[in-house]
């Protein structure tokens, strides 16, 4: 009788081992199994939480070709960062790539699933949350562990399409073991290799969600300044920038040499780093307030802001902004003085501390920039109230007689002329769309002066979301406009499947009965009488 029960529960193992789907053990072995990855680590919390231990996060390390058309030659290291929850089917279950378009976020890299665990809401992985997907952070070539080896000297490859080449090696690979539905989204710089992505492999995901994402076509834009002036300014924040910035500049002589030693440290003084510097200082002023304007900086905070500088200067002793007040604002560039205190105690007790990297890890997106993906002038007038065209006038001579500021004093951006091919690529992919692409922005964000222009939008298959109140942390689960965000999720919805997750939008109720359907082999969806393909064509 024992042995006849042994033969039945083995004879059970052996049929669920055959219907079930891959085991945790088997989709991580298939997938170290695949070509271009080099090995795949288990990526443990540093403070786990009750919240994070549902989720399990990996370190993807993955070789790819330093330029796609010479596949023998030179190879270089990437790696990606894959969180997932062990509780259900991941081989089955929605997954969704986010673009940083930088280094993995270092939060994620301490805490990958307290991270995930706690950032329910975020741009970033609101649709991992909503659909309880496997979520996958992939770093771009060039920023941080993933750049190949000598990379100043190999810049030209850092180009949209190449990233875009790495990105869907990884995502084939990870299809082996992934079946479910794709979903590709990114925010900023991300959200801009998001429509690459879109354009070079559409047929990496069901939907694309470009967060906002500034669409250049020239690497000195005034439009986002236009924008940023129309949009939510006074009188009176017009003229405490300006007063700010005449400041800055005009005392130049006794703030700049702070603000090197802040920015560049100790070592010998070379011209290389006074011109660096020197154009990061002018940058710090031409852009002062821009960063406080993306994220929300509404004119409750900003006298909120004003009243505690005040506090934190009396308690430090001073009266008013000194030099070394306005050099740590200009390194920071933003108007809170919150840290100034502990950083100043700190300066003090470590005479030569910098607390900036020599080596700017944002270098390789300066370049990039200059190169193919665009980015907004400098020019002071843009900040200057209209009537004084002439002090705006005297400002760009004085000060910007070495050019356009985005060079900022980069020997390899200097001699890197602009191209605006990719810019023409993505417009003609968008315009020609065949499946969902939603693009997302926040009305208050200055970046949305260079949103998607309005006729590459069919409203079908490319569709424009800007939702109010909203900035550059723009996201359909802060539903600012509920019927913009059922839109979004109407969409989502549609191709993604039933929400499975934890994350759910408090939006409108759809008022478009929707349903899919799966009529020979292939699913179908059905909305107000009407059959579309799973990418949203209408049969």
């Amino acid at each position: 009788m024992n042995t006849r029960r042994i033969v039945l529960f083995v004879l059970q193992v052996v049929c669920c081992a055959v219907l079930a789907p891959l085991s945790a053990q088997n989709w991580l072995e298939t997938l170290r199994g695949q070509a271009i990855v080099d090995s795949i680590v288990p990526h443990m919390d540093a403070k786990p939480t009750e919240e994070s231990q549902q989720y399990r996060s990996y370190m993807i390390y993955y070789h790819q070709p330093l330029e796609h058309a010479n596949p023998q030659g030179e190879q270089f290291q990437l790696r990606a960062l894959l969180t997932v929850n062990p509780s259900q089917d991941v081989t089955s279950a929605v997954n969704h790539m986010y673009i940083g378009g930088y280094a993995i976020e270092s939060e994620a890299l301490v805490n990958p699933n307290g991270d995930f665990a706690d950032a329910q809401g975020s741009s970033s992985d609101e649709i991992a949350h909503r659909y309880n997907a496997n979520f996958l952070q992939p770093e771009y070539r060039y920023f941080a562990q993933s750049a190949p080896a000598d990379c100043w000297n190999k810049m030209g490859l850092l180009r949209s399409e190449e990233a875009a080449d790495d990105f869907h090696a990884l995502i084939t690979a990870l299809k082996t073991v992934f079946h479910g539905k794709w979903a590709i989204s990114g925010t900023s710089k991300g959200g801009i290799a998001t429509v690459a992505q879109f354009t070079f492999h559409p047929e990496d995901a069901d939907v694309f969600v470009p967060y906002v994402a500034p669409i250049f076509d020239s690497y000195c834009d005034t439009t986002m300044q236009q924008y940023w002036m129309q949009n939510g300014w006074t009188e009176e924040w017009r003229e405490l920038y300006l007063s700010y910035q005449q400041y800055m500049l005009y005392n130049r002589e006794t703030i700049f040499p702070v603000y090197y030693k802040l920015t560049v440290g100790a070592g010998a003084v070379t011209q290389a780093k006074l011109d660096s510097a020197y154009h990061g200082y002018l940058m710090s002023v031409a852009s002062f307030g821009f960063d406080d304007r993306s994220t929300g900086l509404s004119q409750d905070k900003l006298q909120t802001t004003l009243n505690e500088n005040a506090t934190v200067l009396g308690q430090v002793g001073l009266l008013d902004y000194t030099d070394t007040v306005c050099a740590y604002m200009a390194m920071n560039a933003n108007l809170s003085l919150a840290e100034f205190p502990r950083w100043l105690d700190t300066l003090r007790n470590n005479p030569g501390y910098t607390p900036r990297e020599q080596e700017d890890p944002s270098k390789p997106y300066y370049y990039q920039a200059k190169a193919e993906l665009g980015y907004y002038d400098f020019r002071f007038n843009l900040l200057v109230h209209p009537g004084d065209e002439a002090l705006a006038t005297q400002l760009n001579q004085q000060y910007l007689v070495l050019g356009p500021i985005i060079e900022f004093g980069m020997p390899f951006n200097l001699a890197q002329p602009y191209s605006p091919t990719l810019y023409y690529q993505m417009t003609t992919a968008v315009q020609n769309a065949s499946k969902p692409i939603l693009f997302i922005y926040g009305e208050d964000d200055p970046w949305t002066g260079k949103a998607i222009s309005a006729p590459c939008i069919d409203g079908i298959h490319s569709r424009l979301f800007i939702l109010p109140q909203q900035n550059h942390t723009a996201r359909f689960t802060k539903p600012t406009d509920p019927e913009q965000s059922g839109a979004i999720t109407d969409v989502l919805d549609a191709v993604l499947g039933t929400t499975q997750g934890v994350e759910v939008v408090e939006s409108r109720k759809s008022k478009v009965e929707s349903r899919k359907v799966l009529i020979n082999g292939q699913f179908i969806i059905i909305r107000n009488n009407e059959k579309y393909t799973i990418t949203g064509k209408k049969l």
